[in-house]
């Protein structure tokens, strides 16, 4: 059989003790369940739910963790925001499972991990209020991520002059949380300009932002699903993204006690991704 191609330091780049670059991790740290999370003081929150935490390591806005809640192994990762910072855990914590580190090439057989998104939102859908928690069935990603992979099963277009690609949730994970409100998720780039606010910048009157959102019949803000769903699908894992609806957008209110909202949103999915 011919020999693999050794992956180059540059590309796989290791640090002295032999952890992965961003994250500061070894391969074994990680459960094959993990959830993710922007904030990495919501990791520890999260945690504060196991019956124990086994590792915990942080580096920059990365917080890893692994512990057992009802008997399983679930992980924990702080990715920050947006899909950049995704693009770099999913292809991190991909190559902890299906890269040989001392070889430094790809494993015979690749293992598929489940990725749970625990993350806020705001809504922009009539039908939705806030202090709902919903899991996105797809999500459209006005982000530049999928530009840079090859996606030709991926529906993709333009509106506006604006790029953007749809990818969706695992079939299966879905099912599993079909007691869950179910929303279009919009991924944008950005928090301000990208989503409609304005606080001293003037708008670019060109881009009819409530007519995009309308035309694709999007229900929800926020900035990392699609590209947890496009790098999910290309390395063969299963993600679904749940979301702590915060904001009403058309109706300019956000919620008074978003902690609650996220607590809730928390120890409503835990029991459900220890059983799966």
């Amino acid at each position: 059989m011919r020999e693999q191609k050794v992956i180059a330091d540059s590309e796989l780049i290791l640090r002295p003790d032999g952890s992965i670059y961003h994250l500061g991790i070894t391969p074994g740290f990680l459960s094959d369940k993990i959830i993710t999370v922007g904030d990495p003081e919501r990791a520890e929150w999260v945690a504060r739910y196991f019956d124990k935490v086994e590792n915990i390591q942080r580096n920059r806005e990365f917080t890893c963790l692994t512990g057992i809640f009802q008997g399983e192994a679930i992980s924990v990762i702080s990715t920050g925001i947006g899909t950049d910072n995704i693009d770099i855990v999913f292809n991190e914590v991909d190559a902890l499972f299906n890269i040989d580190f001392e070889r430094r090439q790809l494993k015979a057989h690749p293992r598929s991990l489940r990725f749970f998104r625990l993350g806020t939102s705001g809504i922009v859908s009539e039908r939705l209020n806030v202090g709902d928690i919903a899991v996105s069935t797809a999500s459209v990603g006005f982000d530049s991520l999928g530009q840079f992979y090859q996606i030709p099963d991926f529906w993709h277009g333009h509106i506006n002059g604006i790029p953007y690609y749809q990818a969706e949730a695992d079939a299966k994970l879905m099912g599993s949380f079909d007691s869950f409100l179910q929303v279009k998720t919009a991924t944008m780039p950005g928090f301000y300009g990208p989503q409609n606010r304005f606080l001293r910048i003037k708008k670019n009157k060109q881009i009819a932002f409530w007519q995009m959102i309308d035309k694709l019949e999007l229900d929800n803000l926020e900035m990392e699903t699609s590209g947890i769903y496009l790098m999910s699908k290309l390395l063969g894992h299963q993600a679904i993204s749940i979301n702590a609806l915060l904001a009403h957008r058309r109706k300019g209110i956000f919620h008074p006690q978003p902690e609650k909202i996220i607590q809730n949103m928390i120890e409503k999915s835990l029991p459900i991704i220890a059983a799966l």
